[in-house]
This record gives C-alpha cells, sequence and structure tokens, in this order.
C-alpha cells in the first residue's frame, strides 16, 4: 500500500517535500519505517516541521540529519500570537513549505488543524497511528 502510494506522489520538479506533523504519543518504527520508504523511492529532498524539540518533530529532525534531509522549521510565535500561533505556523508550513505530502503521527488540535488545511489546499495526507 505504501509503495503503491508512493509511486502516485507527484514531484513538481523541486523533489518530494514532505511535511511531519503529529504530537508525542507517535510509533517511531513505523514513522521512521515510513520516511526511510520515501527516500528510498523518489528521494525526499526536504523535510517540513515546526521545530518542536519533542515528539514529531524531534524524530523527523534526527531522522533527516541521519540522512542528510534538509529541514525548514516554522516554529509558532507564541509570545506575539499566544492564541494563533499554531494555526499561523501551520499556514506557513503548507503555504511557503509547499509540501507534497503531508504525514500526521496521532496529534492534538494543531495537527488536526494542519490535516484539515492540507486536505483543503488538496495535499495528499498519509496519517500513521
Amino acid at each position: 500500500m505504501i509503495r503503491q502510494a508512493i509511486r502516485d506522489l507527484k514531484d513538481d520538479g523541486l523533489g518530494i517535500r514532505v511535511l511531519v506533523c503529529g504530537g508525542e504519543k507517535l510509533n517511531y518504527p513505523m514513522l521512521h519505517n515510513v520516511l526511510c520508504d520515501l527516500h528510498a523511492g523518489p528521494r525526499v529532498k526536504l523535510i517540513i516541521t515546526n521545530g518542536s524539540t519533542r515528539g514529531a518533530a524531534r524524530m523527523v529532525t534526527i531522522w533527516a540529519e541521519a540522512h542528510d534531509v534538509p529541514v525548514r522549521v516554522f516554529r509558532p510565535n507564541h509570545l506575539r500570537f499566544p492564541f494563533f500561533a499554531i494555526a499561523l505556523s501551520n499556514r506557513d508550513m503548507l503555504a511557503k513549505g509547499l509540501p507534497n505530502l503531508v504525514v500526521a503521527t496521532p496529534g492534538g488540535i494543531g495537527t488536526a488543524d494542519l490535516l484539515r488545511r492540507a486536505r483543503a489546499a488538496d495535499i495528499k495526507t498519509w496519517r500513521l497511528s
């Protein structure tokens, strides 16, 4: 199933750009294997994340460093926008990071918001459990 989904990803000339989101309750081996399968296929050119030091964002940053894949970070600015920081970060990750795939591990309302925005923008999403 994943291999077929990888084949269906469209490379728009900028390479495969993967946005990884989610919380701390993640299946590390599953996320690692998905990223490795992606990288073995069309090659991941960029990882996009919110830069959290925990959970999915931290794990994908470690994976990217080990595989020499650049990471673009969109940190939420909780001081300037205390009520909208995550929503603005999600918007920027999609609009400025230009992912062609969002991989989501279990998370909270921030993850749900990002998935909703990605689907509205017609970006392929994969949910991992």
